[in-house]
């Protein structure tokens, strides 16, 4: 696949969110390895940066680290290989109202 994205159990997205966001990464230059879109938080009652979309290619170079920053770590590595990254302005679902007992 060309692009994945990374979703966590406690996200809600909206029906037309992974277009969206596949047609943003194909619009975007090739040296763009992420772009980052807002959800709404309905803990903290705010928007965040909550969900990506990566270009598979870029991103086979680098290592995603079991740390505690592991996203800025990651961000680190992009930088360090001039891979770039876009905060999208777009809001495509929320964050936080759905949760198991294990979290």
């Amino acid at each position: 696949t060309p692009y994945f994205i990374q979703v966590d159990e406690d996200m809600i997205l909206h029906p037309d969110a992974v277009h969206r966001m596949e047609q943003a990464m194909t619009q975007a230059p090739a040296e763009v390895g992420m772009i980052c879109f807002h959800l709404y938080d309905e803990d903290r009652e705010c928007l965040i940066q909550g969900i990506k979309i990566y270009r598979t290619d870029l991103m086979k170079r680098l290592m995603f680290r079991d740390l505690k920053a592991s996203e800025m770590n990651l961000l680190d590595q992009m930088g360090e290989q001039g891979i770039r990254w876009i905060l999208h302005p777009d809001v495509l679902g929320r964050h936080g109202t759905q949760y198991t007992p294990d979290t």
